[in-house]
């Protein structure tokens, strides 16, 4: 790797620590640029390590306000999700792999405006930062109450993350 190669890997970590406190979906961008440098797989594995890392601290930080509940529900659905994403990047190249990653980021954002859009209708920029911030920790805002929901956020969440640690906006709509 090249001084800017790793250079541009310390700003996008940055950049992952910054999405997890303050900016949500700000983090796709960092997806992007490891999985520039870096190879597909690699990539993954390496934010992957990042973003739990950011999710034991807000889990850490906001445990009291979390609805443990709502996480209960979901966690069933995340391990075959993640299975699924699983058999997916063995099964595929690395070429392969890093399109599904642009295509699957590409979403992700266009969810996540989506969903500012429709927050900002619903109930202004407050509601919008609470939803944002909510997500990452597991803090609900609203609720799910269809258990199905709970089954298709879950396994979504667990194959986004899997393959292209895009999970944000799926646990943005589901919380």
């Amino acid at each position: 790797m090249t001084g800017w190669e790793l250079g541009l890997v310390g700003l996008a970590a940055l950049v992952i620590g910054i999405s997890k406190t303050s900016v949500g979906g700000f983090a796709a961008m960092a997806v992007a640029v490891f999985a520039t440098v870096l190879p597909a797989k690699e990539s993954t594995a390496a934010v992957l390590l990042l973003l739990i890392t950011g999710d034991v601290v807000g889990v850490a930080r906001y445990r009291r306000a979390a609805d443990w509940g709502l996480l209960r529900r979901l966690l069933p659905s995340v391990l075959p999700g993640v299975a699924l994403g699983a058999v997916f990047m063995w099964a595929v190249s690395d070429l392969a792999l890093r399109r599904t990653i642009g295509g699957l980021i590409a979403a992700m954002v266009l969810v996540q405006v989506w969903q500012r859009r429709r927050s900002r209708r619903a109930g202004g920029e407050a509601a919008a930062a609470r939803a944002e911030v909510g997500a990452e920790v597991g803090v609900a805002v609203g609720r799910a109450e269809h258990p199905l929901v709970a089954v298709a956020a879950g396994v979504a969440a667990g194959f986004t993350t899997m393959t292209a640690n895009a999970a944000g906006a799926v646990m943005t709509l589901y919380l």
